[in-house]
């Protein structure tokens, strides 16, 4: 009896590996189809990139950096940002300061309100749970006026010596 056990054993084992295979197959093949949709849908990105914040809280005077090249002085870029935020956050809306440098001059500074949440407190943009991501337009339809390296550096504006509840955020340049 030990040996039909056995074997039976094996035969069952061997069934359970086999029909696992073909999930486990048909899971990759839908992550890379997903993920070369995601890829499609994201190539028209100049630039894409994410400054976290430290997690005791984004200092007053702390800039978030971002560098980009733009080679292309006939197109018309937009420059976008993303807010991702944490429920810690206890404002409605967000204040940022910006200044846009082409090799080390200032070209421009810029005071910016953005709205996390809406009049009854609910979050606006994406995500669930903990982490929510607010798109944000900051230039549209704008032409650099010479190929170059820009930087771009974000200040925190809500009165706050370190802010609490901002976890990153993202600037894109199309």
């Amino acid at each position: 009896m030990n040996r039909d056990g056995a074997d039976i054993m094996a035969i069952a084992t061997d069934l359970r590996i086999e029909e696992v295979k073909p999930i486990i197959v048909r899971k990759h093949i839908l992550i890379l189809i997903l993920g070369a949709v995601l890829m499609a849908c994201n190539n028209d990105y100049q630039y894409s990139h994410y400054e976290s914040v430290p997690e005791e809280g984004w200092d007053k005077d702390s800039a978030l950096i971002f560098s980009f090249s733009v080679d292309d002085t006939t197109h018309n870029y937009s420059i976008e940002m993303n807010i991702r935020h944490n429920q810690q956050y206890l404002y409605q809306n967000i204040w940022l300061f910006t200044e846009l440098y082409a090799d080390s001059v200032l070209l421009g500074r810029d005071t910016l309100e953005y709205y996390l949440a809406n009049q009854r407190g609910e979050w606006l943009g994406n995500g669930s749970g903990r982490l929510r991501d607010m798109p944000a337009l900051w230039l549209n339809e704008m032409q650099f006026n010479a190929e170059s390296r820009y930087v771009m550096k974000i200040y925190q504006g809500m009165r706050e010596e370190e802010l609490k509840g901002v976890e990153a955020i993202g600037v894109i340049v199309r």
